[in-house]
């Protein structure tokens, strides 16, 4: 699946080049004007067995949503960004504006784009900046700017340099099969040009980020990372050619979620959707036997026995469409996402705006990919209105038994005269 590489590339270029970035102890607030900075996202897991022989002797483990992780032991990283920039040609800047970094005019009231950071080991303590408190530590982030391309991100990464593609990791696939990542990196391969600034292991990443819980539901999982690493990468802008159609900034997207939630809606459709058209000639059957057989019951028999089971599958009916309109809903949300994060990406194709020409190969796949959604989105359109159709004369024949009333019968002996009108 494409997907990964676009997302990466939509947030490379997407994002504001980064002034400046300091650490901070993990449960403090950032100053004013930094954001706190996500290192990555740990995708979650599904639920089901976690063993692929299916040996499902011990508990089947539930799934856990994707989480967003921030520190990186017991520190965090607060960046502060550009606001005011350009992305034009070095010496081209307009006036207010200097020259930086690879593409890059900023404000005269701005700090240049970091391009590189590390750690430098220091003999004495030293204050750590902090909104409450100063720790003493004698490790500390060296930042550089020089005339180079920009920093883009820190993140982690498992097995090394990263994959160039987002939601995938280096390496065989663990173990515990029900992570949502996938292994090996796809077809678009490793980051090469990412520079791995320091590590520690797989599990106090988890620990560090609040995951204790999670790691001790899913034991098997944990014993799979034991002795495993996980590495903090620096990695860089995505380097451009100078033609002024490429310096552009797209909208920056979680298009790996957007595509798994696709894929979750499109499998719960394809089965509710089944789900929902088998019961129609029963239940149509049903009712129309309901009514057929009305005029042999009395009218307090009929609204306490009749209509109590109408009412209860009318309501059977109406949870049933609400709940396939809202993973309708969901799916075109997604597909909408995927579709802005792909705005943009064909004029850079045009003008060969990639030196890296593994980017332009993920575009078209990404295209390809696009396109066969698009295909699943019109049968799920199809099915949503054949579905609402099928169970609309269903509703009509509903209704029509719920509201139906035994007309009243007047006996014979009101209807003769009385004995008393014949002596008149």
């Amino acid at each position: 699946m494409p997907v990964g590489i676009v997302e990466y590339i939509t947030n490379n270029l997407g994002s504001n080049p980064i002034s400046n970035i300091i650490m901070i102890q993990a449960d403090e607030a950032c100053p004013t004007d930094y954001e706190d900075h996500p290192i990555g996202i740990w995708l979650g897991n599904f639920k089901g067995c976690p063993f692929k022989e299916n040996n499902c002797t011990k508990t089947v483990v539930d799934d856990h949503d994707p989480k967003i992780l921030y520190a990186w032991g017991d520190q965090k990283f607060c960046v502060l960004r550009n606001k005011n920039f350009k992305f034009l040609e070095i010496g081209h800047c307009h006036h207010g504006y200097k020259e930086c970094s690879y593409h890059v005019c900023v404000s005269f009231e701005e700090e240049c784009p970091v391009t590189s950071v590390q750690f430098i080991e220091s003999p004495y303590p030293f204050p750590t900046i902090s909104t409450e408190k100063v720790y003493k530590s004698t490790r500390f982030l060296d930042v550089e700017r020089t005339n180079t391309t920009p920093l883009y991100n820190l993140e982690y990464s498992l097995k090394g340099k990263p994959c160039v593609a987002r939601g995938w990791s280096m390496g065989k696939e663990n173990p515990f099969i029900l992570l949502r990542n996938k292994h090996g990196c796809s077809p678009y391969g490793q980051d090469e040009e990412a520079i791995i600034i320091d590590s520690m292991s797989e599990t106090s990443l988890y620990y560090s980020n609040g995951m204790a819980n999670t790691l001790s539901e899913l034991a098997d999982y944990k014993d799979s990372i034991a002795g495993e690493k996980a590495y903090l990468i620096s990695r860089k802008r995505i380097a451009l050619s100078k033609n002024p159609e490429c310096l552009w900034k797209p909208k920056s997207q979680s298009l790996v979620l957007a595509a798994r939630e696709i894929e979750d809606k499109e499998r719960s459709l394809t089965i509710l959707g089944h789900l929902l058209i088998l019961p129609l000639i029963p239940s149509t059957y049903y009712v129309m036997v309901m009514l057929a057989k009305r005029r042999s019951y009395e009218p307090e028999e009929y609204a306490i026995k009749i209509r109590l089971n109408i009412l209860f599958t009318s309501l059977l009916y109406i949870g049933a469409l609400v709940l396939i309109c809202s993973i309708s809903l969901a799916f075109y949300k997604s597909y909408n996402i995927l579709q802005e994060g792909s705005e943009g990406l064909e004029k850079m194709k045009k003008y060969s705006c990639f030196e890296n020409k593994v980017y332009e190969r993920g575009i078209d796949d990404f295209f390809v990919y696009l396109e066969s959604i698009g295909e699943v989105k019109t049968q799920i359109t199809v099915l949503l209105i054949v579905i609402l159709l099928s169970y609309l004369p269903v509703m009509l024949l509903i209704l029509a038994g719920f509201f139906w009333k035994k007309p009243t019968v007047h006996s014979e002996i009101e209807n003769q005269p009385s004995e008393l009108d014949d002596d008149d």
